[in-house]
C-alpha cells in the first residue's frame, strides 16, 4: 500500500526562545524515500531541528493546516527533542530484535536491559520471552506513533490527455495527518519490508542510520572524517611514545 503525503505547510524558520518558529509561504509535498524517520531521530539540538523543519515542516502541522493558517506557526523544541529520542528507542529496539534472532547475545542482552525498566519485578530468563516483550514492544509504539492517518481509495492518473485517469483501476493510499504520522508511516514501511537496509548505530556519534554499503561504519562524511582524525592523532602519538626524546621546543612535543 502506498503512503500519500499531501501538500505540507513550509516556510522560513527560525528558533525563537525554545519554541521552533515557521513563518508559512504555501505548501509542497512530501516526497517518500527521504529517510524521514533517521532525519528526526538525529535531531539532537535547536539548530539541528531548525535544519529539518526548513526541509520537512513542523511535526504537528500538516497538510490540514495549509488552508486554516493565518501567522506563525511554533512548537516547543523540547516536542522535537522528545520526538527523537522515542524514534532513537524504537529503531534501537527494531535493531536489536534482529540480532538477537540471529543469534547475537549482545542484542538479546540490550533487549534484556530495555525490558527490565518497563517490567521491574519480572526478570525474563528465556531469550524468546524477551524477543516476544519486544516484538509487542514495537508494535504498540509504532501504531501510537501513526497516529491520525486515513485510509483513502485513488484514481490512477494518466498522462494522455484523452484519457486522464485509468478506467476501472484504483490505488489503496495511506494519508498522514501531520510530517511526524508520515515519519512512523515510512518507518512503519522499512520494518515490515523483507528488502529492509540494515540499521547500524554510528561508530563515532552512536546515531542511528541506514546503511547503504555493507562496510558503512558511519552516519555522514562529517563523522567518517571526525574519526579518521583521531585515528591519525593516535598513530602520531604511538609513533612519539617509541622515538627517543626530541628537543624540548620540537613541536611534535605539543602533539601529544
Amino acid at each position: 500500500m502506498q503512503m500519500l503525503v499531501q501538500g505540507w505547510i513550509r516556510g522560513s524558520v527560525r528558533l525563537e526562545g525554545d519554541d521552533i518558529v515557521l513563518t508559512p509561504k504555501g505548501s509542497d509535498y512530501l516526497l517518500p524515500g527521504q529517510e524521514l524517520p533517521i532525519q528526526l531521530a538525529g535531531v539532537r539540538s535547536p539548530g539541528e531541528a531548525v535544519a529539518v523543519a526548513q526541509r520537512f515542516g513542523l511535526l504537528r502541522k500538516g497538510w490540514k493546516e495549509t488552508t486554516q493558517t493565518t501567522g506563525d506557526l511554533r512548537e516547543p523544541y523540547d516536542d522535537w527533542r522528545q520526538v527523537a529520542l522515542d524514534l532513537n528507542h524504537i529503531m534501537g529496539l527494531v535493531l536489536d530484535l534482529r540480532l538477537a534472532m540471529s543469534g547475537n547475545t549482545n542484542g538479546v542482552e540490550r533487549l534484556r536491559a530495555a525490558r527490565s525498566k518497563v517490567i521491574q519485578n519480572d526478570p525474563a530468563d528465556d531469550d524468546d520471552r524477551v524477543q516476544q516483550w519486544a516484538t509487542i514492544t514495537i508494535a504498540a509504539l509504532m501504531t501510537q506513533g501513526i497516529g491520525d492517518v486515513e485510509y483513502r481509495l485513488e484514481v490512477i492518473h494518466r498522462r494522455d490527455p484523452s484519457r486522464p485517469v485509468e478506467l476501472g483501476t484504483w490505488m489503496r493510499t495511506l494519508a498522514p495527518a501531520t510530517m511526524l504520522s508520515a515519519a512512523y508511516g515510512e518507518l512503519a514501511e522499512y520494518i515490515d519490508s523483507t528488502q529492509a537496509r540494515e540499521l547500524r548505530h554510528c561508530a563515532d556519534c552512536d546515531r542511528i542510520f541506514l546503511v547503504g554499503d555493507p562496510r558503512q561504519r558511519y552516519c555522514n562524511t562529517t563523522c567518517a572524517n571526525r574519526a579518521a582524525y583521531h585515528r591519525r592523532a593516535q598513530r602520531r602519538r604511538s609513533r612519539l611514545r617509541n622515538e627517543p626524546a626530541l628537543d624540548t621546543d620540537s613541536d611534535l612535543l605539543y602533539a601529544r
